[in-house]
């Protein structure tokens, strides 16, 4: 999403480490550095930083409602690496870990410039361990915070 390349890896690992809390639990350093580089090359990886300090990092990947659902009713762990499929039907958004409501909006931000017509799609997300929709109105409103426009189009 924002980088093609994690040029910042070894912060990038550091600061899931230190702030995502259980997301990553289970992951040796090995295994994150790999499910990194997966999701950078695929695209599905945001991160951004202010002064070289790591502020957040994002996973998502548009795939299809059913095979969400079908992986939330197995107790399917959701955060996979599973490739961006560009014709599924929904979005799901994973691994959000941010520092400030500006960096959030910076992650979210992401959104509309690698999937343009993200507003086709249904949007997924674990908030508090239960499987959600996010509202596009919630997301529009976090994309204006972040005085970034693309929301707009």
């Amino acid at each position: 999403m924002l980088k093609s390349k994690v040029k910042f890896q070894n912060r990038i690992i550091r600061f899931l480490r230190r702030y995502a809390g259980p997301s990553y639990n289970g992951f040796t350093p090995d295994v994150l550095e790999e499910y990194l580089q997966f999701h950078a090359a695929q695209d599905t990886l945001a991160w951004n930083h202010e002064s070289g300090r790591i502020r957040g990092v994002a996973v998502a990947w548009q795939c299809y409602v059913d095979e969400v659902l079908a992986a939330d009713e197995a107790g399917a762990n959701p955060f996979c690496w599973r490739a961006d499929n560009p014709f599924g039907d929904c979005l799901f958004i994973g691994n959000v870990t941010a520092r400030t409501p500006l960096a959030l909006a910076g992650l979210l931000a992401a959104v509309p410039r690698r999937w343009p017509h993200w507003r086709t799609l249904a949007l997924y997300t674990y908030r508090h361990g239960r499987l959600v929709t996010l509202n596009e109105a919630v997301l529009l409103r976090l994309l204006r915070r972040s005085c970034l426009k693309p929301c707009d189009k």
